[in-house]
């Protein structure tokens, strides 16, 4: 994934390997948030909504990525 954020010209190869790292990412977000949502309905709990640990890393491996290319 690093080497795609690198490339500096577009290739379809690289568009590819983004779109699936983003709907890879976005799928496991929605699937957790109905999880919980299903969860919190049984429960009747209020809680506060934490990020999901995995786009947690992928943002931070993402803006570690941005820092060392700059």
């Amino acid at each position: 994934m690093q080497y795609c954020l690198i490339v500096f010209k577009r290739e379809p190869a690289v568009d590819r390997t983004v779109n699936f790292i983003v709907q890879f990412a976005t799928s496991l977000s929605l699937e957790s948030r109905a999880k919980k949502k299903i969860e919190n309905e049984a429960n009747d709990e209020k809680e506060e909504e934490e990020m999901d640990p995995f786009l947690l890393k992928l943002f931070n491996f993402l803006l570690k990525v941005c820092v060392l290319k700059n």
